[in-house]
């Protein structure tokens, strides 16, 4: 129960970040025009298994469409800036550590040290 809680959390934070990157009032001519993007091999082949269905159908656009990544693998990086003195801080590493290794399966992703790199930016509040 507690995994599950921290994998809604972690993509509950990777979805707030992301989106809150985008700001937009109005598309730009500047933008480049729309194209396909490949998904990474293991979505390629993903099957959902009946009796555990997916939330696909639950995704939305942000202002600008959906979110993607045509890099891969997308990088992660963990803001512990505003953790310093956190009891629980460990914990969460450790959560969020294992929810990104175990999401690699079916997304590329790497956890980096440098933000400046990062494509994802996962702070506690």
């Amino acid at each position: 129960m507690k995994l599950k809680v921290a994998y809604i959390f972690i993509l509950t934070i990777v979805v707030i970040v992301a989106i809150s990157k985008v700001t937009v009032s109005q598309p730009s001519s500047s933008l480049p025009p729309l194209k396909a993007h490949p998904l990474p091999p293991t979505l390629v082949q993903w099957e959902t298994v009946a009796e555990v269905g997916d939330y696909f159908s639950e995704v939305e656009a942000s202002p600008l469409g959906y979110l993607l990544w045509s890099a891969f693998p997308v990088k992660v990086y963990l803001d512990l800036s505003a953790s310093s003195g956190d009891q629980g801080l460990q914990g969460w590493v450790e959560a969020v550590t294992t929810a990104v290794e175990e999401w690699s399966v079916y997304l590329p992703l790497e956890q980096i040290n440098d933000r400046a790199e990062a494509d994802i930016i996962i702070a506690r509040s």
